[in-house]
């Protein structure tokens, strides 16, 4: 069993889920156990914060305030945010020209304030999928645009934690080199952009200190290249689920190879 961890912070999809976005159910009753056992179990997503109730629903409800939009906000299970880190004007202004493209499929972003998420595209039965949630709840209708002009005058109007941008096909790129303002990262087709330093690593820093934590009693759960900041601090322990991104096996203490077996890891090191 080991000793000195006392918080367990997780990325979300294909971390914790499986097939149709589905937290397998031993791994549900696992971060029940650990919980009732006094371990603070949250959320490192890059999951827009009014999504996190949506499309989580009842799988996972973290007993300490959760990290959200990739390290741009921490907000309490309550709902409260206690820190955000939104975009500056010239950062959003940087986006005109991708957000004019014909070849955009997706652009995404949640407003600094209130509980909404807006989002763009050409294709809104493909969103309509991609976040229903695990009761079958269906996305809003109020937050899906099929005019690109609304979403422009709303990130404008409400400002935004991060923008999430997917083209049709390959020729649509946005540099990842830090030509622009801000920070670019590309995770598989989509481009997230935020402010500059924002990072899932970061904000581990940020939300330890609120609980009076040190690193080292935190260990971590990602698997895609959005969680390499996170791999890349100092963290207790770090768990690497899925073989898909090489990158994060430098970083890694252990290896799992899905959300099942990482269940019985965590009952292994942490419940035994």
């Amino acid at each position: 069993m080991t000793t000195g961890i006392r918080a367990l912070v997780c990325d979300y999809d294909g971390t914790l889920t499986q097939e149709r976005n589905i937290v397998p159910s031993a791994l549900r009753d696992t971060l029940r156990e650990l919980q009732a056992n006094g371990y603070m179990c949250t959320l490192n997503t890059g999951l827009p914060y009014p999504m996190v109730p949506f499309k989580v629903g009842r799988q996972f409800t973290p007993n300490a305030a959760y990290m959200m939009e990739a390290g741009g906000r921490i907000v309490t299970p309550e709902g409260q945010t206690y820190y955000v880190a939104p975009m500056a004007e010239d950062e959003i202004a940087a986006l005109d020209p991708y957000l004019a493209r014909e070849n955009l499929r997706m652009a995404a972003f949640t407003p600094v304030s209130g509980e909404a998420f807006f989002v763009y595209t050409t294709d809104p039965e493909s969103v309509r999928a991609r976040y229903r949630s695990p009761e079958g709840k269906q996305f809003p209708d109020e937050w899906l645009l099929t005019d690109i002009h609304t979403f422009r005058h709303l990130i404008r109007e409400k400002g935004a934690v991060r923008v999430a941008m997917e083209g049709s096909d390959d020729s649509f790129a946005i540099p990842t080199n830090g030509d622009m303002p801000g920070s670019v990262t590309r995770n598989s087709a989509t481009y997230e952009v935020r402010s500059e330093g924002v990072n899932k690593g970061e904000v581990i820093g940020r939300w330890a200190k609120a609980h009076g934590l040190d690193l080292s009693q935190i260990a971590i759960c990602g698997n895609d290249l959005n969680d390499l900041d996170m791999f890349q601090t100092g963290v207790g322990m770090k768990i690497r689920v899925g073989t898909d991104c090489l990158q994060l096996a430098e970083y890694a203490t252990h290896q799992v190879t899905d959300a099942e077996e990482l269940a019985v890891f965590l009952q292994n090191e942490f419940l035994s």
